[in-house]
C-alpha cells in the first residue's frame, strides 16, 4: 500500500512540476529583436498591423484622426487668424477659409471688376447642384413608387385597409419625362449655354 501511495504522490508531483514549468516559460510578443522600425518621411501616412493610421508631422509620429477632414480648424488656413465665430465655421465649410478672408477676397474682386463673372459662376454652380439634387430625388421617388395604402385603425385593432389603384406606369412615364428635361437642362448649363 505504501508503494502505491508513493507512486501516486510521485505522479502528482510530476504533474505539478509540469504545470509549473509550462507557466515558467514566459512568452513575449511584439519583440522585433535588433531590427529598428522603418524610417518614415515627413507627411507620410501608414497603417499598422491593427488597422490604425499613423503619420509623421514635424518630426514626431502621431495617430491620424478619422474625423480630421470634418472638423473646423481653430485657425484659418489662409490668414492664420483664430476662427471663433459661427460665421467663420459657415464660411470655412463653404469656401475653406474664414469670413474675413472671403470678405477681403470679394471686396478685391469688386474693386478690380471681376465680381460679376465670379457671381455668375457661383450662381451657375449652385444651379447645377440644385439640378443634380432634383434629378436624384425624382429618380429615387420613381424607383420607390407604389400604390398607396391607408390603414384606418383605433387603439385596439385595424378597422380597414384602403388600397388605391393608381396607374403607376403613366406617373412613372411623366416622371421620366421630367428627369429627361432636367438632365438636358443640366447638360446645357454645364456647357455654358444657359
Amino acid at each position: 500500500m505504501s508503494s502505491d501511495r508513493e507512486a501516486h504522490v510521485a505522479k502528482v508531483k510530476e504533474q505539478i512540476a509540469a504545470i509549473q514549468n509550462k507557466h515558467a516559460a514566459k512568452k513575449v510578443f511584439g519583440y522585433y529583436g535588433n531590427a529598428a522600425p522603418p524610417e518614415r518621411a515627413e507627411g507620410e501616412v501608414w497603417e499598422d498591423a491593427h488597422g490604425k493610421k499613423w503619420t509623421k508631422k514635424d518630426g514626431s509620429i502621431s495617430s491620424v484622426d478619422r474625423f480630421e477632414g470634418y472638423r473646423v480648424p481653430w485657425f484659418c488656413p489662409e490668414c492664420k487668424k483664430l476662427m471663433p465665430h459661427d460665421l467663420d465655421t459657415k464660411f470655412w465649410q463653404l469656401r475653406g477659409k474664414c469670413m474675413d478672408c472671403v470678405i477681403t477676397e470679394e471686396t478685391k474682386m469688386r474693386a478690380n471688376g471681376t465680381w460679376e463673372a465670379y457671381e455668375k459662376d457661383m450662381m451657375r454652380r449652385n444651379y447645377m447642384a440644385y439640378l443634380r439634387d432634383a434629378i436624384t430625388e425624382l429618380t429615387d421617388l420613381m424607383e420607390n413608387l407604389k400604390n398607396p395604402e391607408i390603414i384606418h385603425a383605433d387603439d385596439e385593432n385595424i378597422l380597414m385597409i384602403e388600397k388605391w389603384d393608381i396607374d403607376l406606369d403613366t406617373i412613372k412615364a411623366d416622371m421620366q419625362k421630367e428627369i429627361d428635361i432636367l438632365v438636358d437642362v443640366l447638360a446645357r448649363v454645364e456647357r455654358g449655354e444657359e
